[in-house]
């Protein structure tokens, strides 16, 4: 999704409380849960590469990238 489409302004959602939030969250996970049953099925190559990096991290958990680099990587990317 480009970033461009997540500029909404979030203070009306943010306003509301914590339980409308949550059952708003909630819908919106849930609609993206139907629409992720409707897409492809991964290729073979994708199944493949999954599984061969699976492999390696069950081997050696120590060599990955923890989430906190990964999404900080990132967000200085989508900066520049």
């Amino acid at each position: 999704m480009p970033e461009a489409a997540l500029s909404y302004d979030l203070a009306p959602i943010l306003a509301l409380p914590v339980n409308q939030r949550i059952a708003l969250s909630e819908a919106i996970w849930a609609s993206i849960e139907e629409d992720f049953h409707e897409t492809e099925e991964l290729s073979g190559e994708m199944k493949l590469e999954l599984d061969r990096r699976l492999a390696a991290y069950r081997a050696d958990p120590t060599r990955g990238t923890p989430w906190e680099e990964v999404r900080a990587a990132a967000a200085a990317r989508r900066q520049k």
